[in-house]
């Protein structure tokens, strides 16, 4: 699960932006009623979901960027394919929480279009290694490997920390999905692959559930297929055949597209979505959170970029998921909770301040240049 992402210097993020996914204060959680939107864990109570709220250009989409950027090069390795945006290095920070090991993986990178300036890794608190500008501070078994700031030092001490293959397989389970890529998905013919179809089947009651949020008259689904592949099939109450899932409507095939991937959710993976507004109301969003994401079974998290203020609900959500994001002075883009107003635990229609710009306002102090 993400426990909190941190940029600085590339894109439009001049200064350090960090998206937190803890509340600040673990007290104020349990016995209210957002004790449902934050799934208590030995060390935290991590956030079930968080919304990005914003106008266009104001750095969302960036966000997401810049986390699947660091997410790649802890799969596949670092390439300075995002530049500094200014004099200073790139620097990023990432914590992910391991369920199994009840520990988390805390990641920094830091580097400028010649190399690695400094980078580290720990697990559950403790250092396994620290690099900075030539020196690597080791903390693995054996003695310390020769590196180069020409590659990321993850990549090159794979091989001596067998503890980087956790943080490869928190990395893994964190889905970015873009509204370009539902474009994609939604031209294809929906045929699942053998491993699609069976795990469709074995998640059928989730994806079933998921379906219903856009058309409630679905009651089952089917497939016909040839044993490599099979086209879904939706059967609706009161009707004798089937229709076709790619005959569907543009919102039920996006549902689609996206459910297997929410049904893994649940078991523990993170999914973000851009403009998870696109094709869905706000009742159905409102009734995907509520009934699906903010519920005891839900191990995994739903994060979303959103222009739908009417998802600004103090009722649905703890004012800590709530995200502001802007662009303030020289074009950087700021982000900040809606809890660092200090609202009144009955205030309503939140939409309605944002509407009149009281969220407008940038809650903390600015940085002196």
């Amino acid at each position: 699960m993400l426990v909190r992402f941190s940029v600085r210097g590339c894109l439009s993020f001049s200064d350090t932006v960090t998206l937190r996914l803890v509340p600040s204060d673990h007290r104020r959680i349990k016995g209210t009623r957002y004790e449902s939107c934050f799934s208590a864990v030995s060390e935290y109570k991590i956030m079930r979901s968080l919304l990005v709220f914003g106008p266009s250009g104001a750095g969302k989409t960036n966000l997401l960027i810049a986390l699947q950027f660091l997410l790649d090069t802890i799969l596949e390795g670092w390439t300075p394919a995002l530049l500094p945006s200014g004099n200073g290095p790139v620097s990023f920070a990432i914590s992910l929480y391991d369920e199994t090991s009840a520990r988390s993986y805390d990641y920094s990178l830091s580097y400028t279009a010649e190399g690695i300036e400094e980078e580290s890794l720990s697990l559950g608190g403790a250092v396994l290694y620290a690099y900075s500008r030539g020196v690597l501070e080791w903390h693995g078994p054996g003695d310390a490997p020769r590196v180069s700031s020409s590659e990321d030092i993850l990549a090159q001490t794979a091989a001596f920390l067998p503890e980087s293959e956790g943080l490869r397989r928190m990395a893994a389970a964190v889905h970015i999905v873009r509204e370009r890529d539902m474009t994609v998905w939604q031209q294809m013919p929906m045929r699942l692959s053998e491993v699609e179809w069976k795990y469709w089947q074995s998640e059928e009651r989730d994806i079933l559930f998921l379906l219903q949020l856009i058309d409630p008259s679905i009651c089952r689904i089917s497939y016909t297929g040839d044993g490599d592949t099979a086209e879904v099939l939706l059967w609706r109450r009161d009707e004798s055949r089937p229709c076709r899932l790619s005959d569907e409507a543009a919102g039920l095939r996006k549902m689609a597209a996206l459910a297997a991937g929410l049904a893994q959710m649940r078991q523990g993976s993170t999914v973000i979505i851009d403009d998870l507004d696109a094709y869905w109301m706000t009742p159905v969003l409102q009734h995907l959170i509520r009934d699906f994401v903010h519920q005891k079974e839900n191990r995994g998290q739903l994060l979303g970029v959103t222009h739908d203020l009417l998802l600004l609900d103090n009722d649905l959500f703890h004012p800590e998921q709530l995200w502001i994001t802007r662009r303030g002075p020289q074009g950087r883009t700021q982000m900040w909770p809606i809890s660092a107003y200090h609202l009144r635990s009955e205030r309503r229609r939140l939409y309605d301040a944002y509407i009149k710009g009281e969220f407008n306002t940038y809650p903390f102090q600015e940085a002196v240049r």
